[in-house]
């Protein structure tokens, strides 16, 4: 099944420009089996989420993506309102305690605006990152990056043993489901998501 990772909506993402209700009219339109709300640092209500997929006939799944000091973390099953901005080690503490998953965002966002090879940031020295010792996995595709920093992603999981995901970072509805990871087993809960990640049941293409 394919499974949009990542969003945001308005309001509850301020920098995005579309509705809850209009993303899940588009993700149904183009095919896509689920879509993950991952609004900034604050989780959807469970009840919300709930209601969203029965009205709709969807898979809605919650998550989030903190912002931390190494970066930004897309999370599944932490649910409590991130007020402080903690490291990528701290975050992994309280994912843990939930039994959560953990995947670095566009973790080479704007990193390459000249090619790493210009800016000296070797395939070597990115795996080097504090980031990728306290996440599960690496977003690789994302719509906001570019061809050099995907490929510097997929480096870097391949040299650390991350799996890597694709996940839209949708903020209109042109981006929904522009990347999705492809699941083998359907999922319905946010709980069955967290245990699909886990067992590395999935792929994403090119």
């Amino acid at each position: 099944m394919k499974v949009d990772l990542h969003s945001h909506t308005y309001p509850a993402s301020q920098c995005s420009n579309m509705s809850v209700e209009n993303l899940i009219v588009r993700a149904k339109e183009i095919g896509i089996d689920a879509m993950c709300l991952t609004e900034h640092n604050k989780p959807w209500n469970r009840d919300d989420i709930l209601r969203l997929s029965e009205n709709f006939d969807f898979r809605v799944l919650r998550g989030m993506e903190v912002t931390t000091k190494d970066g930004d973390i897309l999370v599944f099953g932490l649910h409590e309102e991130m007020r402080d901005i903690l490291t990528a080690s701290e975050l992994r503490e309280r994912v843990a305690d939930v039994g959560g998953f953990t995947i670095a965002a566009h973790p080479f966002r704007g990193f390459l605006m000249v090619g790493y090879l210009n800016l000296s940031l070797t395939p070597e020295r990115a795996a080097g990152r504090a980031v990728f010792r306290s996440v599960d996995a690496i977003e690789a595709y994302n719509c906001k990056v570019t061809q050099h920093e995907t490929d510097l992603a997929l480096d870097v999981g391949a040299r650390l043993d991350l799996p890597c995901v694709a996940g839209s970072d949708a903020h209109t509805l042109a981006d929904v489901g522009k990347y999705v990871t492809y699941f083998e087993r359907e999922i319905s809960t946010e709980e069955e998501l967290i245990a699909e990640l886990k067992a590395g049941r999935f792929r994403i293409d090119a």
